[in-house]
């Protein structure tokens, strides 16, 4: 995001984190995927960054 992700893994470990959108989490200085598949794979990969982040993953 260009920034520090302090803030971010704060509030991804409260019970808010169900509520973020991926376009919040990515980088905005970088334009959205337009081609549907590699927006899927990008939310993949976040999926599983994310679940890597918990201290009890579950996928």
């Amino acid at each position: 995001m260009g920034k520090h992700p302090g803030g971010l893994l704060v509030s991804l470990s409260t019970s808010d984190s169900k509520n973020i959108m991926l376009s919040d989490i990515l980088d905005p200085r970088l334009s959205l995927p337009s081609d549907q598949r590699v927006a899927k794979d990008i939310a993949f990969v976040a999926t599983i960054a994310f679940a890597c982040l918990r201290l009890n993953p579950k996928f």
